[in-house]
């Protein structure tokens, strides 16, 4: 007695069995969280230091360098980043994804406590590290704005009552402030009345460091009490500073800063702008932990929402700009609907293929139990309901059933013979027992590999293979409990003499009649077909190489962000006049519903900003159409280069143009940015890219300051009393701090704005002398007389990569082009370079489409291998393996065909697609082969009469198996909304791969079987 026996002969054993995996993918559904992609850690490690006056040579030299030589060691880093500019560095560790981020940041911190009183320079403020991802992580975009209120009102009021409602929401990593202008104390100087008072700078720092002081005081202890001591030696308001004693001369005379200029509460930062319909704003970026779960997170800050309205100031208005958990939930419910016509579809295919209803319900059954047993899978294994993990299911629809119509098709076959249900039942689930077991296992072990794969394409996919999987393996399972069983107790003779039966009947079995003349005259010329199978093999390596390629597809996410830079020497006036001109621009967008841009973001003479677009079914033109919309008219406001881009597919892709491609050089940045240029150059020509640019800027215009180092002596001016005249003067240093309402907000010195405009205003400054005055005092000097200015231009910053000296050319596709192209022609320019010793490297998405897409070829190839050992320990032969797996290039074949004349392109969706082809097409070779090797020993047939007998007995299954699969892929091709182009991509590879690989197969496995295949010997020993 076979095992598949046992549940026939005992149905209600059947029914628990399906019952309990019901009952637990039930229970695991109520625990399942409900997320866009997997969880995944795309780890990133940003470390700031800031000397406020330095130059960009000596934050590199002083600063970033002994950073990145503490940190370098550290393990899991992929690759360093580094930017020096003026007054601070940025150092980016970018991690392998799945590191844990907190042990890397600990070790940060550590090492540069190590080197913080030897390697960096004194009295510099310990660097900070924060950890976060590379990726948008924000879930939602709020602006708060205000006819009435200064940003700084905003800014404060956002801090005090806004950020920490939201911050205590669970799942919230963080609500920071874009464009936040927070107050300071600002002491604004009046060099003339200074120098009319023989006050230099470094007399207002001195001051404000004695006089604005946090007291310790300590306690009084008698007998019996404890008296607290606390001295009123800091200062907190206005008329405080005001009044602050700035020096007492000899004579006794007291100058306050009131005498020499004035005290108010302003703003930390000028330079920054957030423009909210035409309002003056703040807006607060939700970012998401990344363990939560983003579409709960958004609920719940949504849910506090009218409640932080109610609490507003009158004139302060609130509103929620851009909800990308919105576009979340238009995928995943795309994605559910997908899934029920899905269903639906399968069930008529199959309703057509079996003739009736009652052999229909049969494999009707497994998909739910299979779904729903899959997502206690799921559970058991950390994973969540996303979109990666629905779209494994909609494939999954066309496979779970395919066990069962195998099952039910060879039952019923046997009754047409004149068994009874029970005896054909029984008959059936034996002889196909093997072959069910043998494809489930398969199919099962072609995603193994993904498991082990790592980066992005392991995190992500692992979930989306392994449920697809789980749930294969349940639908065999139900194949060979549930649905032999029903076989025997729902089929019965009677139905045969249904007309519609008898009408498929007749049509499947004249389709095999003219299929099996068919093969025999294919099998007389089998050399033809070999011929033909090499072409076919040796054609999709070239199909591969020269149809486009890309990390992930773009998609209309419902948003439009903008990049814009001004000339390096424009000041924050000059790009706020021109960032107005393209607020207008996007105003005159028909789709556009929210427009914001914050001026000054990433420096003065930057911008960033964001279009938010109307609801996808409200609207004809797609958001890449407005993408080009927005960087066509852009070009139209000289002023500023501003460049529109999508927003990358996949978590972990880096905020900015898809191309990032480096050039790194051991000598000096003039050789590598002209270097550069000239790349800049030839991708400009070549009519590729939209935009492209040089990261690398060495054209700052700069007033060089030298000391006449004698005469200073001779006066006794010391060249720290320079450096601190001038920092106190221009650089707007924050030189303390002081309490506000319980806050504390530094305090920045600086002379009036009227003498910060021209070179030669420089002369107002004085310095105190050695030598004493009539009156006493020191003798003051201005600054003209012992320095000498002039013009020169040095880099505006010095970027390293990998602690070499860099550039980074930044690049955006033309419509008609990939990633990969603007890829391949880059480092094809690059080579014209390599005898200077000019290196290439690449950084954020393009990187990851390197990484990517070269992993994507070892999982594949290391499928290929378990597919192929899996399959020989359950042959207990290598050359049926072989004879299952030749079908598989040919499915490919036909997968990228469509791909290759512009269909879709080669992305990480495709890639799966092609994957989960291979276990796909390997099922109908298993048929064909198993059924081929009974034939031989059950019937005593050659090797070719074995295979037409093989072929021709599982036909019907086949193509029943290839409709449902292919048909079952339909909707996704039709999908418009949510991760729309994905899923067009993979559905359009199993669909081809499936329908053109299944006619191949048909054709050349039997060749192949039966050129190498076996001979088995002749028993009559029953042998199933």
């Amino acid at each position: 007695m076979k095992f598949t026996d046992i549940f026939i002969r005992r149905p209600v054993l059947a029914c628990v069995i399906s019952l309990l995996i019901v009952v637990l993918g039930l229970m695991a559904f109520k625990n399942l969280d409900v997320r866009e992609f997997p969880k995944i850690n795309f780890a990133q490690v940003t470390v700031s230091a800031s000397l406020p006056g330095a130059s960009a040579e000596s934050m590199q030299g002083f600063v970033t360098t002994p950073i990145e030589d503490a940190i370098a060691s550290i393990d899991d880093i992929d690759y360093l980043t580094a930017n020096s500019w003026m007054g601070g560095s940025s150092i980016s560790v970018n991690l392998f994804p799945g590191t844990n981020t907190d042990s890397v940041v600990a070790q940060i911190i550590s090492h540069i406590q190590q080197i913080q009183g030897t390697n960096l320079p004194a009295g510099m403020d310990q660097p900070t590290v924060q950890k976060g991802n590379p990726g948008s992580d924000a879930v939602l975009f709020l602006a708060f704005y205000s006819s009435k209120m200064t940003p700084e009102q905003i800014s404060d009021y956002i801090t005090r009552i806004v950020a920490p409602k939201i911050q205590a929401i669970p799942g919230v990593a963080s609500a920071s402030s874009m464009g936040s202008r927070s107050y300071a104390m600002r002491l604004w100087l009046d060099p003339r009345l200074m120098a009319a008072d023989g006050v230099q700078p470094s007399d207002v720092q001195t001051a404000i460091t004695n006089n604005n002081v946090q007291s310790t005081a300590g306690q009084l202890q008698g007998n019996w009490n404890v008296l607290n001591v606390q001295a009123n030696t800091a200062m907190q308001s206005v008329n405080d500073f005001n009044n602050m004693v700035i020096k007492t001369d000899a004579n006794g005379n007291v100058v306050r800063l009131r005498d020499i200029g004035y005290a108010e509460l302003g703003s930390s930062n000028y330079n920054v702008d957030v423009l909210v319909h035409g309002n003056d704003g703040v807006i607060v970026q939700v970012n998401t932990k990344t363990v939560a779960n983003p579409l709960s997170v958004a609920k719940s800050v949504k849910a506090i929402l009218p409640q932080i309205m109610q609490q507003l100031p009158p004139t302060l208005h609130a509103e929620v700009v851009y909800d990308f958990s919105a576009f979340i939930e238009e995928s995943i419910i795309t994605v559910l609907h997908t899934l029920i016509e899905a269903v639906i579809i399968v069930i008529i295919v199959m309703l057509l293929c079996l003739g009736t209803l009652r052999a229909t319900c049969i494999p009707m059954l497994t998909i739910p139990i299979s779904l729903i047993g899959a997502l206690a899978i799921m559970w058991a294994c950390g994973f969540s309901i996303n979109i990666l993990t629905l779209l494994g299911m909609v494939l999954a629809i066309g496979l779970v059933v395919d066990d069962a119509i195998v099952v039910v098709e060879n039952i019923s076959r046997h009754l047409e013979e004149g068994m009874s249900a029970v005896d054909a039942a029984i008959q059936g689930a034996r002889e196909i027992a093997s072959p069910v077991i043998t494809m489930t296992i398969t199919l099962a072990a072609v995603f193994l590999p993904i498991g082990f794969a790592g980066g992005i394409s392991g995190t992500l996919f692992t979930e989306f293979a392994f449920t697809l999987a789980g749930a294969v393996i349940l639908s065999g399972i139900i194949a060979l409990t549930l649905s032999p069983m029903m076989c025997a107790r729902v089929l019965n003779p009677q139905q045969l003499q249904s007309p519609f039966l008898q009408l498929a009947d007749r049509a499947f079995d004249s389709l095999a009649k003219h299929y099996q003349l068919a093969l025999r005259q294919v099998l007389s010329i089998r050399w033809v077909i070999v011929i033909f199978a090499a072409i076919l093999l040796v054609s999709c390596f070239f199909l591969y190489i020269s149809t486009q390629a890309e990390l992930a597809p773009d998609e209309d996410q419902g948003a439009v962000f903008a990049l814009a830079e001004g000339p390096v020497n424009a000041n924050f006036d000059y790009t706020k006049h021109y960032m107005l001109q393209i607020a207008k621009l996007y105003q005159q967008i028909p789709e556009q519903q929210t427009s914001v841009i914050i001026t000054g973001q990433g420096g003065i003479n930057k911008a960033e900003s964001f279009v938010v677009l109307k609801p996808r079914d409200e609207r004809r033109v797609s958001q890449m159409a407005i993408v080009n919309q927005i960087n066509q008219a852009s070009r139209e406001v000289a002023g500023v280069t501003n460049y529109a881009f999508n927003m990358p597919t996949l978590p972990g892709g880096d905020f900015g143009m898809p191309v990032n491609f480096v050039l790194t050089s051991a000598g000096t940045y003039d050789a590598l940015n002209d270097v550069a240029n000239q790349i800049v150059g030839m991708a400009r020509s070549s009519g590729m890219f939209v935009n492209v640019e040089n990261s690398l800027t060495l054209n700052n215009p700069t007033l060089e300051v030298d000391i006449n180092r004698d005469k200073a002596a001779q006066m006794g001016i010391t060249s720290q009393q320079i450096d601190t005249a001038l920092s106190v003067a221009l650089s707007g240093a924050r030189v303390s701090r002081f309490d506000l309402n319980g806050r504390n907000y530094y305090v920045i010195p600086q002379v009036y704005d009227e003498f910060r405009l021209r070179p030669n205003q420089l002369n107002s400054i004085y310095v105190a002398t050695s030598t004493l005055g009539p009156d006493g005092n020191p003798e003051m000097v201005p600054l003209g007389s012992i320095v000498t200015l002039k013009n020169t231009v040095q880099p505006a910053s010095l970027p390293q990569f990998q602690r070499i000296n860099s550039a980074t050319i930044n690049g955006q596709m033309m419509p008609g082009y990939t990633l990969s192209d603007g890829i391949h022609f880059l480092q094809k320019a690059a080579q014209h370079f390599s005898a200077m010793g000019i290196g290439t490297d690449l950084t954020g998405e393009s990187r990851q489409f390197l990484q990517e897409g070269n992993r994507m070829l070892v999982i594949f190839g290391f499928a290929l291998i378990v597919i192929f050992l899996v399959l020989a320990a359950q042959f207990e032969s290598f050359r049926d393996p072989f004879v299952i797996l030749i079908s598989v290039p040919l499915s490919l074949f036909g997968a990228l065909v469509p791909l290759n004349i512009g269909l879709g392109t080669i992305n990480i969706f495709t890639q799966i697609g092609l994957l989960t082809l291979v276990g796909l097409i390997s099922k109908h070779g298993i048929l064909i082969v198993q059924f081929a090797n009974q034939a031989q020993i059950n019937e005593g047939l050659s090797v070719t009469e074995a295979v037409i007998r093989g072929a021709t007995l599982r036909l019907r299954p086949i193509l029943m198996t290839t409709a449902a699969m292919t048909l079952g892929v339909v909707p996704l091709l039709f999908v418009k909304q949510g991760l729309a182009n994905s899923q067009h991509d993979i559905a359009l590879v199993i669909f081809f791969g499936m329908l053109i690989g299944t006619f191949f197969t048909l054709f050349v496995v039997p060749v192949f079987y039966s050129l190498i295949a076996r001979v088995h010997t002749h028993t009559t020993k029953p042998t199933m």
